[in-house]
């Protein structure tokens, strides 16, 4: 068959799977990555997983994609990042923190491992660690980009219930950037700028 061919083919044939319940989709995906599967196939496969909307069957995808032999090192990378992110998602908070943790050890410089941890390390109550963690996007970033606010907010969500004082400090850089904020952390800035006691 022509390669064109073959790849709508088993686009298709990935959609039909992804239409079973959740056993029978487990199955399929399975007898699949017990098959040696070419490099094209992974790539098409990375589509779909980064396009599913069931969380379960994407944690499940996802970690037996980041553990077939000589995965190309980026793709490895970006799927154990969509693993991790699907672990918190359905709540798998310590199995999250554990897989972040490698993965920050992996890869020390990503933004993304730093911005898991800090997510994973909250929900399983090591604060002290997810603000570390958030201060280390925040420190590489800028408030032009939407992972500066994602940090900051969570940096002055978390040490306004114990530090407040440090607290009013971050709030006062986020409103010194406002005119940068996302619109998807509007909602949460206000909340902030209402809820803080800070001195104006």
């Amino acid at each position: 068959l022509d390669r064109d061919v073959e790849r709508t083919l088993f686009w298709t044939r990935l959609l039909l799977a992804g239409r079973y319940d959740y056993r029978e989709a487990k199955v399929y995906f399975d007898g699949l990555m017990n098959q040696v599967i070419p490099s094209w196939k992974v790539d098409i496969l990375y589509l779909f997983l980064s396009s599913m909307k069931n969380k379960k069957l994407v944690v499940h995808l996802a970690e037996r994609l980041t553990r077939l032999p000589n995965l190309e090192s980026s793709m490895a990378k970006r799927t154990r990042i969509i693993w991790i992110e699907g672990l918190i998602d359905l709540g798998n908070s310590e199995e999250a923190y554990e897989q972040a943790r490698f993965f920050l050890t992996d890869y020390p410089t990503s933004g993304d491992a730093w911005r898991l941890l800090g997510r994973s390390a909250e929900d399983e109550g090591q604060l002290f660690e997810a603000d570390k963690a958030w201060g280390m996007v925040t420190k590489k970033t800028s408030p032009r980009q939407k992972i500066w606010w994602e940090g900051m907010i969570n940096r002055t969500r978390i040490r306004a219930a114990r530090r407040p004082d440090q607290a009013c400090t971050l709030l006062k850089r986020l409103i010194q950037s406002d005119k940068h904020i996302p619109r998807d952390y509007l909602k949460k800035f206000r909340y902030l700028k209402s809820n803080l006691d800070c001195a104006s």
